[in-house]
């Protein structure tokens, strides 16, 4: 038996060997004594017959007819060597496991060449010497088929996955590989898990730099400045002793005691130490703040002060205390002088007729000076806020009205005091100045006397700083003269100075702050004797 590649080789030869010398287009296997058999031993000669006339049609004319995947006929026209070739091996490859045979000799050629026998091992023609080689491999070595007996392969190249070659994982550092053939990567991403990172600590928090691409740090760690401040937290005498045993606290703990029982320990563990460039610090949360330096820094509503002298403790940023005496918030300011000891004074003013008087004018004084001044709603109320605590006295005026005064009008600290000036002390109605330019039924003068009842100002500079003054007071009317109210002239100022002489030896010398005229002046009283 003969192979059905290599005998339709040999009939190819032969054929085109009667092609050249007789010009014939077509040829019949089995006019020349061949058979053939199917893998089931069905006699094919036909179809044979018809596979070689589709091979003349392609070397006659270059197209051939097949069919379709649908088994419609299609024609199929080949354009190139490598087309002819592929072409010949898919008709070829139907009689695969076909059997051929002949029962006699291979014939002789259009020469008269023959070998005479029937040998099939020596006459068979060969195929291609690396046939059943793998062939159209890529990059990674996935081929697409074998190399067939006539030459060509059995399939296209496969391709290679999506991106193959490509850079991968890539970070701030660089990549860590290419694509490789399954679709993986052939790296992890050189990065550094803590790249970026502060490194080189030292023990007051200050860094040296960051981690970078090698995994070291940007820059050494820095130097630790020599002072140091502690973070100071005050404690209860209770909350003191469970800490440390106070025997033992010199050792442990910087520590002052304060009024009552309480304390405000420094730890000299490391546990919140934190450097300050200026050993005059305060340390909240691991940050420095300068001495007196004023803030809410914990965030509850209330500023605090830092009193680096303490040493590094913070205080909120008010009085405590507004009758001790002891200015408690370092502000410069003592118990009622501060603000924080301040409270409010608020009421209601009526006419006689128990009617509102809506824009009455309400004012405090101390020792004759306007310290505020409010004025009602159409409802007759008012309010003062932040009036610092002392003795007050409390003027309501109002146009058209006598006005009415309420002397020694003590504000604790802090205290919200109503003041009323209804009843016995409401408003009269009918303003009658008097020639001193005060109402009747007071000792106040009024700038809106001016012109009534022969009260006259010198000037409106005058009728200004006069108003609510008592007769005879004495005024500043510029920064070098002074003025008696209400109807003085300016007169320039003039200081007097007391001085003493005694005769005898002992002396006694007493000096007091009084009022005279509406100013404050030292009285000084002298016995000698």
């Amino acid at each position: 038996m003969i192979n059905m590649k290599n005998f339709i080789i040999i009939i190819i030869i032969f054929v085109f060997g009667l092609l050249l010398i007789s010009g014939l287009a077509t040829a019949s296997h089995t006019d020349d004594g061949w058979t053939a058999e199917d893998s089931e031993g069905n006699n094919v000669d036909d179809r044979m017959d018809e596979i070689m006339d589709e091979i003349a049609d392609i070397q006659d004319d270059g197209t051939y007819t097949t069919e379709d995947e649908n088994g419609n006929e299609v024609e199929v026209t080949v354009e190139s060597g490598q087309e002819y070739t592929d072409a010949i091996n898919d008709l070829l490859d139907e009689t695969s496991g076909w059997d051929f045979s002949r029962d006699d000799p291979i014939p002789p050629d259009g020469n008269g060449n023959g070998n005479g026998d029937d040998d099939d091992d020596d006459d068979e023609p060969s195929c291609v010497s690396n046939q059943g080689s793998s062939c159209n491999c890529n990059a990674c070595g996935q081929c697409g088929g074998t190399v067939r007996c006539g030459g060509g392969c059995s399939g296209g190249t496969p391709g290679l996955p999506s991106g193959y070659g490509n850079s991968c994982n890539c970070g701030a550092c660089g990549c860590g590989g290419t694509i490789t053939c399954s679709g993986s990567c052939s790296g992890s991403d050189p990065t550094p898990s803590n790249y970026g990172s502060l490194c080189n600590r030292n023990v007051c928090g200050a860094y040296g730099g960051t981690i970078q691409c090698g995994g070291t740090c940007s820059g050494a760690t820095p130097t630790t400045p020599t002072q140091i401040t502690r973070e100071c937290k005050q404690y209860t005498e209770i909350e003191f002793n469970t800490i440390h045993d106070k025997e033992e606290t010199s050792s442990t703990l910087r520590y002052m005691q304060i009024q009552g029982n309480s304390y405000y320990a420094c730890p000299i563990d490391n546990a919140d130490t934190v450097c300050c460039t200026d050993p005059n610090s305060c340390v909240y949360n691991g940050q420095c703040y300068p001495d007196r330096y004023k803030g809410d820094i914990d965030g509850d509503g209330i500023r605090e002060i830092c009193i680096a002298s303490s040493p590094g403790e913070w205080i909120d940023e008010f009085e405590t205390n507004c009758n001790d005496n002891i200015d408690n918030d370092l502000d410069g300011l003592t118990d009622c002088q501060d603000t924080d000891c301040a409270g409010s004074i608020s009421g209601n003013v009526q006419n006689t007729d128990s009617e509102n008087i809506d824009n009455a004018r309400i004012d405090t004084l101390k020792e004759s000076i306007i310290k505020h001044t409010a004025f009602t709603q159409p409802s007759g109320n008012y309010q003062i806020n932040n009036v610092l605590c002392g003795t007050y006295d409390m003027i309501a005026s109002e146009p058209g009205y006598v006005s009415s005064t309420k002397s020694n009008i003590n504000l604790a600290p802090k205290e919200s005091k109503t003041v009323d000036f209804t009843g016995s002390d409401a408003l009269v109605s009918g303003s009658t100045c008097e020639t001193d330019c005060t109402y009747v039924g007071d000792n106040i003068i009024h700038k809106e006397c001016d012109g009534i009842n022969d009260c006259a100002f010198f000037d409106a500079t005058t009728k200004e700083v006069c108003n609510l003054a008592q007769p005879g007071w004495i005024r500043d009317y510029s920064e070098t003269q002074e003025i008696e109210c209400a109807e003085g002239t300016p007169q320039d100022k003039t200081e007097v100075k007391a001085t003493v002489t005694c005769e005898e030896e002992n002396l006694i010398k007493l000096t007091k702050v009084v009022t005279y005229k509406g100013k404050l002046v030292k009285l000084v009283v002298v016995t000698c004797g």
